[in-house]
């Protein structure tokens, strides 16, 4: 090849590299005049952020009906999302629900307005600097490209905390709870009782509207499958899809959120089923966490939430950022408490 002084270099290229790098789909990255590293910007005035997410929590609760399971579901996550002070792990009791009794007994603008000034606060946005992003700049880890990259996907990435990670799931019930809802093989018979999810779908929608994308979804990753607990689409929703064929095994490789703009140009990712099917052009993921088996207070990823789009999003505001960190944080605490939950009446009576 011709270097910049217009001598002529010869170079070794490996030649799996080569077949991957040429599997991939450019078309679209080079006529993208603003293609680059994903970034958080500050938001412009006026931003809408905060009034879609509260138009949309106040429509479900007009037409929720008084006393329903949609109506508590609706109350639950506005609990969770606006006390700071609760702790991800902590288990709910049953005959313990004073807060959401006075939740109900609040009229709707109350709690409406009690979110909007949640959402509002700049004062508990992060600062911008640290609004980071994994693998902005550069990957961190070693890939292993397959022989055949138009027809095979990269071995998955393994994070140097696994063994931990997979343990703080398993003691958090998230394990048994990814069975339960989205089992890696079909039942012959469905279960007798089934996990009420529709506060998790809740926030999957609360989602899409934050970034304005087409599908948001929360799962927990075990060993060999993303288990997929909630969708706003319905055909991901209870999915066991094999690890190596998803995003999210990627965003495990940081606590930090991910962003991957044109997965179609990526080496990781253009052979993933769901990349070229529904020809997905950005991902953003937050991880889900669960506490650390040693530890009460430090935190694992076990799965995300994410949201996927057929549009590049390569930029997210201050307070889209800040916003998706609430509601994953608000769906860890959920999914924990329903683990716990599975684990408790599992257990056999003393």
């Amino acid at each position: 090849m011709n270097n910049s002084s217009g001598r002529v270099a010869s170079i070794i290229v490996c030649r799996r590299c080569h077949a991957c790098v040429d599997a991939c789909d450019y078309s679209e990255t080079s006529s993208d005049r603003n293609h680059g590293p994903a970034r958080v910007v500050e938001d412009p005035p006026e931003s809408s952020t905060a009034s879609l997410l509260v138009d949309f929590l106040s429509e479900s609760l007009n037409k929720a009906e008084p006393g329903s399971s949609e109506r508590s579901n609706v109350f639950a996550v506005v609990r969770t999302l606006v006390d700071h002070n609760r702790k991800s792990a902590e288990v709910e009791r049953d005959d313990d629900n004073d807060d959401m009794a006075y939740l109900e007994e609040a009229c709707d603008a109350d709690t409406v307005a009690s979110v909007d000034q949640f959402l509002r606060d700049e004062s508990k946005f992060p600062l911008l600097e640290a609004c980071t992003l994994s693998n902005a700049e550069r990957r961190s880890y070693v890939l292993d490209l397959p022989d055949d990259p138009t027809n095979s996907v990269p071995r998955g990435p393994i994070p140097s905390n696994e063994g931990r990670r997979l343990s703080a799931a398993k003691a958090s019930g998230l394990l048994r709870l990814a069975d339960k809802v989205a089992p890696a093989e079909p039942r012959e018979m469905p279960p007798e009782t089934q996990v009420d999810v529709r506060d998790l779908e809740l926030i999957c929608q609360l989602a899409t509207k934050t970034l304005g994308c087409s599908n948001a979804m929360i799962s927990v990753m075990r060993a060999s499958h993303e288990h997929v607990l909630a969708s706003t689409d319905v055909n991901f929703k209870g999915a066991a899809v094999p690890r190596d064929h998803t995003m999210c095994q990627h965003q495990l490789m940081s606590q930090d959120p991910l962003v991957l703009i044109h997965p179609e140009a990526d080496v990781r990712l253009q052979a993933i089923d769901s990349v070229k099917m529904m020809s997905l052009r950005s991902y953003v993921g937050f991880p889900i966490t669960a506490p650390l088996v040693d530890s009460s207070k430090a935190q694992v990823a076990v799965g995300t939430l994410c949201c996927i789009d057929s549009r590049p999003h390569r930029e997210l505001t201050r307070s889209q950022y800040a916003t998706l960190h609430n509601l994953a944080r608000t769906a860890s605490s959920l999914v924990q408490m329903k683990g716990l939950q599975l684990q408790q009446h599992a257990a056999p009576a003393s």
